[in-house]
């Protein structure tokens, strides 16, 4: 059953003399707060929904004004198909990973319910002038919801963001300059200072930033899935017995040594190109713990396991450690201009 107060072809309508109009009428204002009462009254469903499955959200419908100014700015844009009327928010405690496991938690939940199946919208490797998230847009009757889910760091930027587009135009939030981009928001020294353009500058670094973090989290992740596979013995190319010896496979010692270390020498390479982008350490590491050998004992195979293991163990460190200065840094820049926006300054 369609939800809203009137058709889909008389919202469209509506819109469309929205778009047009310098002042709209007094008609089609009430009949559009009609109609984002019943966006609100769907809005509060899904909140329920995701209360229900452990997903607190923060839940807002766009103001007339916001909306009325979107629909001129994107002309061609039908009201219907709208996608963020009615929005709701998620942020996540970890990274990627998390964020996507709530991303599949929603589209499995909601996907049954509904006619048009959910469609997640990934703006982490496509973002919107700096901003990034994950969407996830589902259609309860027909009418399109939209499920912001971020990360903590991704919520941070998109906060000071939105609170910057606020004081400085709402034209930066689509790539454009803030008001008065030469205008000067923060004395460096005495001879540099920081304007409003510059500080979006610094605002589009943290972004990239936030990107490289995250997706260093990942690979550290990655790392420590491989480590644990290997120390429980139930990574596919590590066979080790509950001895820590390798398990049999023909029966004779060097045939199984020779198929044990081909697999082993394959599993280290694949990870190290996935966790390791410079392709000189990468060869230098393959060369030290995995050469080519082509009689391998069991206990030669046995110690470069072990070597495996510690390098692996090496990189997991080293990564981790330039995570937390990384993630650090970024928010303390974050945090500072945080400040500074609360206290009354970038101006």
């Amino acid at each position: 059953m369609w939800p809203l107060p009137i058709s889909k072809k008389q919202l469209n309508k509506l819109g469309k003399r929205l778009s047009l109009h310098s002042t709209p009428e007094r008609e089609d204002l009430l009949s559009l707060n009609q109609v984002l009462l019943a966006y609100q009254a769907i809005l509060d469903d899904v909140k329920g929904s995701l209360d229900d499955i452990g997903l607190p959200a923060t839940t807002r419908v766009k103001t007339t004004s916001t909306l009325i100014e979107k629909l001129r700015r994107e002309s061609s844009m039908s009201l219907s198909r709208v996608q963020d009327i009615a929005g709701a928010r998620i942020i996540v405690n970890g990274g990627r990973l998390e964020q996507d496991q709530v991303v599949k938690r929603i589209i499995d939940f909601f996907a049954p319910e509904h006619d048009v199946l959910p469609r997640a919208i990934d703006r982490r490797t496509t973002p919107s002038s700096g901003y990034r998230a994950v969407h996830v847009v589902i259609h309860p009757s027909g009418v399109p919801v939209e499920i912001q889910v971020r990360t903590e760091l991704q919520n941070a930027w998109a906060q000071l963001f939105e609170g910057l587009a606020d004081r400085w135009g709402r034209a930066i939030r689509y790539g454009g300059n803030p008001d008065q981009p030469r205008r000067v928001v923060m004395r460096l020294s005495r001879r540099r200072s920081l304007t409003r353009q510059s500080l979006m500058g610094m605002l589009t670094f943290a972004s990239e930033e936030i990107d490289r973090i995250e997706r260093l989290e990942t690979y550290i992740e990655s790392i420590r899935s491989f480590v644990s596979e290997v120390d429980s013995g139930t990574h596919k190319h590590w066979s080790l017995d509950d001895s820590g010896q390798l398990k049999p496979i023909t029966g004779d010692d060097a045939t199984d040594a020779m198929i044990h270390y081909r697999r082993i020498r394959r599993a280290f390479m694949e990870t190290m190109e996935s966790l390791l982008p410079d392709r000189r350490a990468r060869g230098r590491l393959i060369r030290r713990h995995v050469p080519r050998n082509h009689s391998p004992t069991p206990q030669f195979v046995l110690e470069r396991i072990h070597g495996c293991n510690l390098a692996v163990a090496d990189l997991e460190r080293a990564r981790d450690e330039e995570f937390r200065h990384r993630t650090g840094a970024t928010r303390l820049i974050l945090d500072t201009l945080q400040r500074r926006l609360e206290l009354g300054g970038p101006t």
